[in-house]
């Protein structure tokens, strides 16, 4: 059963490998026609653009490369590790740019603050809404944690955050009396 979804790749179905193996490309790429017959071309299944595909002259290392770096559709696409993301500085005075990097650990720890700081219900997470939220929110985080881990994640930010009134008044001393003036 074929799929009519341009991201995933066409189903191989099992033929006889005889030669060299066939590159990943065709999975996202097809043959096309052109009036010249010598010259043949392959357009990209995602986007259109078309490249020279002579298997005697060309290789499939400009159609890898425009699926790993141009295609902005394609799933092979390789983002650039030296290429710093910039966002505004938040709890600051001063509100310049700065160098933002991603980090499932810090997501997951803001996203238990939240389900504690708005009393939301941990299934809150597992919501349609919130998944497509997330989604556009942050790209790079295709795995929304379920709520047992959201709660685990919640129970290890209490056992940090208890400590911390104890660390704060340790060497102190504090005296909770109550005065109860009643009029007789």
């Amino acid at each position: 059963m074929a799929t009519n979804d341009p991201l995933s790749p066409k189903s191989n179905v099992s033929k006889p490998s005889i030669g060299r193996k066939r590159s990943v490309v065709w999975d996202y790429f097809t043959k096309i026609r052109t009036e010249d017959k010598s010259k043949p071309r392959a357009s990209c299944n995602l986007c259109g653009m078309t490249y020279a595909c002579d298997p005697n002259i060309n290789s499939t290392k400009s159609m890898l490369g425009h699926l790993e770096k141009t295609c902005k559709k394609s799933p092979l696409r390789k983002v650039d590790r030296n290429q710093s993301i910039l966002g505004f500085q938040s709890g600051s005075s001063s509100r310049g740019l700065v160098p933002i990097s991603f980090s499932v650990e810090a997501c997951r720890e803001v996203l238990a603050e939240m389900l504690v700081i708005d009393e939301l219900p941990f299934k809150h997470v597992e919501g349609e809404g919130f998944k497509k939220f997330m989604l556009v929110l942050q790209p790079k985080w295709n795995v929304i944690p379920l709520r047992v881990t959201v709660a685990k994640d919640i129970y290890k930010l209490y056992l940090i955050e208890k400590d911390n009134p104890k660390n704060a008044l340790k060497g102190q001393r504090i005296c909770l009396t109550t005065y109860t003036w009643a009029s007789v």
